[in-house]
């Protein structure tokens, strides 16, 4: 006879693993001795619930005493075959009801809710005017599956609806008023006061990265800091920084949900990125990338979402080797001529060659001027690659270039090679100068170029560049021509940012500081009291009034190099302790 396919009584009752020696006992109750009483568990069905009360009696939860046709309550009531009463009849019944019996009042929460945190139709048409093209394609965006977004937007988190809306307000081509703009921010603060305490989701992310791009959009990044920094938290807790694919307890998402998931990480981590590049004290967390695919690779779920850019990881290599060449010069060297000769110099260098060579060598734009950039060449999805290049390249060179202000390094003082280092640095700078037009920082980076090149090289130096450089800007006009360009564009940016703004403020003020000396100088001169000790900071102000931050603080400015110890106009300086540094060292080796 074949053994039990189930366990015995025994083993079923202690949850243990029941192996039949024999037919009539298993190994647990032989070793017992109680192979006598072995037998294998037989399961004995639920008892049935009755399901034969009325409804009223099922409304009111009370037991129902069936008396044929009727229960006695119903009877009592005068109510007849109420026990095969039809299914409107148990409607009506449950609405002649006294609420009393359906509900239980005093466990209810009868608080209103905050108007602020509701939606409205006003802001669901903001979004589906950005999201749909103003009615003209589907919905869709970049790091959001704008469909399910406006689908269940009147459902979604408060959180991730107003600072939506708030985002939206800022980058939406039609004109929102800013008044609404911050409106939506302070309803969107108030919703994450209320229920900021949630567990982490991907929704929290959303949220806490709309929150950092609106504030550094309105020119405030270190309000905006704390959120990018929760977002980067929230990651690290969800393991976002594993791709869906590769993560087994994500097995039940569909292809769209994870790459929406995919998409958040991406967002993310390129402001992480970019924050390390310009923040002189950015934040400090070790996420790894090697385990995340790439945005847009699922043929499967890219048509619920904008086309990403095929530069992002090109963007985050470069902004991870800017924060690396502003680490390496933020302490100046021993001496000169150490600097010349700066070991860390050289490994950058190659770095930045072979990043071009291998990954961007058809993709970099180049110019001999910057009339040649048409406006195709500058909406080319392709330019901001090239703003970051040349602007790694520039801030690389730049240190080398500013010794060409000093006298004691004169090409006459200097061997043929040093000579060479130096030429090579001042053509790197003034060629990157060509393209980065069309960014913040990047074109203070190439403004702080064009005014050194003027004012602050030795005359030895310019007249020995111009006979080994073809360079326009040794042509006055043009370099004058150039920096109107690039403060007209900074001065734009400022506008962007509003009253609140503080971020391109400090380059705009130590910009026309610049321009004046460039163009009049003896304007400069009778103005020296006005320029005198002025050290250009970064305030902090709240974007609204339920901030809690401290008004009217000034930081270090947020930039790529900053002036590398530079004076402005004889008076205007970079708020830093790298920047004090930097001024002793030229004054030491002056």
């Amino acid at each position: 006879m074949p053994l039990p396919l189930s366990a015995c009584s025994r083993c079923h009752f202690r949850k243990k693993r029941c192996i039949y020696e024999s037919q009539s006992a298993c190994e647990r109750c032989i070793q017992a001795g109680l192979d006598g009483e072995c037998a294998p568990y037989v399961p004995t069905s639920k008892p049935v619930e009755d399901k034969t009360a009325c409804s009223r009696c099922q409304i009111r939860r009370r037991k129902c005493v069936p008396k044929g046709p009727s229960c006695e309550r119903c009877i009592r009531n005068g109510i007849r075959n109420c026990l095969a009463r039809t299914s409107t009849s148990r409607l009506l019944d449950t609405i002649d009801a006294p609420i009393s019996d359906i509900v239980d009042l005093e466990n209810i929460d009868w608080s209103l809710e905050d108007p602020d945190l509701m939606p409205s139709n006003d802001d669901f048409a903001l979004c589906v005017r950005y999201f749909t093209f103003n009615g003209t394609r589907p919905p869709a965006a970049s790091m959001f599956d704008a469909d399910r977004i406006l689908k269940g937007f009147f459902t979604i988190s408060p959180i991730l609806r107003l600072v939506l809306c708030a985002y939206v307000a800022i980058v939406s081509p039609i004109p929102v008023p800013a008044d609404i703009q911050f409106s939506y921010y302070k309803r969107a603060r108030k919703a994450l006061v209320r229920f900021g305490h949630q567990k982490p989701s991907l929704e929290m992310v959303q949220s806490y990265h709309l929150l950092h791009a609106f504030s550094a959009l309105k020119g405030q990044p270190i309000i905006g800091k704390q959120f990018l920094k929760a977002s980067l938290d929230m990651i690290l807790d969800l393991q976002m920084n594993i791709d869906p694919d590769d993560s087994p307890w994500l097995a039940n998402l569909s292809p769209r949900e994870k790459e929406e998931r995919r998409r958040a990480f991406w967002a993310c981590y390129t402001y992480f990125s970019f924050e390390r590049a310009v923040s002189p004290h950015a934040i400090q967390m070790d996420i790894k990338t090697d385990r995340m695919k790439g945005a847009g690779l699922d043929p499967a779920a890219t048509p619920f979402f904008n086309p990403p850019l095929s530069t992002t990881n090109w963007e985050v290599a470069l902004f991870d080797i800017i924060s690396v060449i502003k680490e390496a010069f933020a302490i100046p060297p021993k001496s000169a001529q150490e600097l010349v000769h700066l070991p860390a110099y050289h490994d950058l260098n190659v770095t930045l060659v072979s990043f071009a060579v291998n990954k961007l060598s058809n993709v970099l734009l180049y110019a001999d001027s910057p009339e040649q950039l048409t406006d195709s060449d500058i909406q080319h999805q392709f330019t901001s690659i090239s703003l970051y290049f040349f602007s790694a390249i520039s801030i690389l060179h730049r240190p080398k270039m500013f010794l060409s202000m000093l006298k004691s390094h004169t090409p006459q003082n200097l061997t043929t090679e040093s000579q060479d280092i130096i030429i090579s640095s001042i053509q790197q700078c003034l060629d990157s100068a060509i393209t980065p037009l069309y960014a913040t920082f990047m074109a203070f980076e190439a403004a702080t170029v064009l005014y050194f090149v003027a004012n602050h090289m030795h005359a030895t130096w310019k007249t020995f560049a111009q006979s080994r450089i073809n360079s326009i800007f040794f042509n006055q006009d043009v370099l004058e021509n150039t920096f109107h360009i690039l403060i007209e564009f900074v001065r734009g940016e400022l506008k962007k940012e509003g009253s609140r703004g503080g971020s391109t403020a400090p380059l705009v003020q130590c910009m026309e500081a610049m321009i004046i000396e460039l163009t009049a100088p003896g304007e400069c001169e009778s103005n020296s009291e006005t320029f005198e000790e002025l050290e250009l900071g970064m305030k902090v102000m709240s974007l609204v009034d339920t901030e809690d931050v401290q008004e009217n603080v000034v930081l270090e400015p947020y930039g790529l190099l900053g002036l590398l110890g530079l004076t402005v106009a004889g008076g205007i300086r970079w708020r830093g302790r790298s920047e004090e540094s930097w001024r002793l060292f030229w004054k030491l080796h002056s």
